[in-house]
């Protein structure tokens, strides 16, 4: 069983170097696999080697995780930016309503005079009031809009500015990383020890029953204490691959031959 484990955890080891995704400016899958099988050629302990990848996958995973949620982040934050913005010129945009229904209001006024002579009047008279006011609600809408596109510009550049960031951070870790899968193959660094699972089960319980007996004479109080223990086994797995389990140079010049 655990030779079948192990050759499953390593046949996806393969897998996920050979079609695995990475950035333009990190490791692509034809490096990692030439170092893949460079390795393997001339390494004399192919649990080493393994275990070499294995660290380097699940760290890339890591790092892809870690600049997914700093790539969200920054989305999130431009949102809630332009969001911000909105929410603070909305008194603005409600005067600037008003004051145009004003106006719009008191010209339908004139329309109602029966007198076409008023009417025209009227117009006049209005029309020469509300160009003070259409004048101020053209100036006033101008500044906003001007305050309001300089804040979105500001917020385009930070957002640029923290994808960029982000992006660094991923490009840095993956190269590091990488590096670090060098050393391991080249035997200049060690490979993290492999993690174990523990499974304890739980403490048994003792369950006392007491029976009391009464007489018409006398009361007398018999205790009969009874300890029911279930059976439990207490024990500590640990899954530790067995070296002698390990596959063979066959088994390994096998997956060559197929990733060929």
């Amino acid at each position: 069983m655990k030779s079948f484990v192990f050759n499953c955890i390593w046949t996806c080891a393969l897998v996920h170097l050979a079609y695995g995704v990475y950035p333009m400016s990190g490791p692509n899958p034809q490096n990692l696999a030439s170092l893949f099988f460079r390795s393997r050629l001339a390494s004399q302990d192919p649990a080493v080697s393994m275990a070499c990848f294995s660290d380097y996958i699940v760290k890339s995973n890591t790092v892809g995780e870690t600049y997914g949620r700093d790539y969200n982040q920054c989305l999130i934050n431009a949102r809630e930016g332009r969001q911000n913005i909105e929410t603070e010129m909305i008194d603005k945009r409600i005067a600037i309503g008003e004051s145009s229904q004003g106006i719009c209001k008191r010209l339908s006024t004139c329309d109602g005079l029966n007198s076409t002579l008023e009417v025209f009047n009227c117009h006049a008279r209005i029309g020469a009031n509300n160009t003070k006011a259409v004048y101020s609600i053209s100036g006033n809408a101008s500044e906003y809009a001007n305050i309001m596109q300089e804040k979105y510009r500001l917020i385009d550049l930070r957002h640029e500015q923290c994808c960029k960031t982000a992006e660094r951070s991923y490009v840095e870790s993956t190269a590091v990383n990488y590096r670090n899968l060098q050393d391991c193959l080249d035997g200049r660094a060690k490979p993290n020890p492999p993690t174990t699972t523990t499974t304890t089960t739980p403490q048994p319980t003792t369950t006392t029953t007491t029976t009391t007996t009464l007489a018409p004479a006398a009361s007398t109080t018999e205790i009969e204490p009874t300890s029911e223990t279930p059976d439990f086994i207490t024990s500590e797995a640990t899954d530790v691959v067995d070296p002698t389990l390990l596959p063979g140079p066959e088994e390994f010049a096998k997956l060559l031959k197929l990733f060929k």
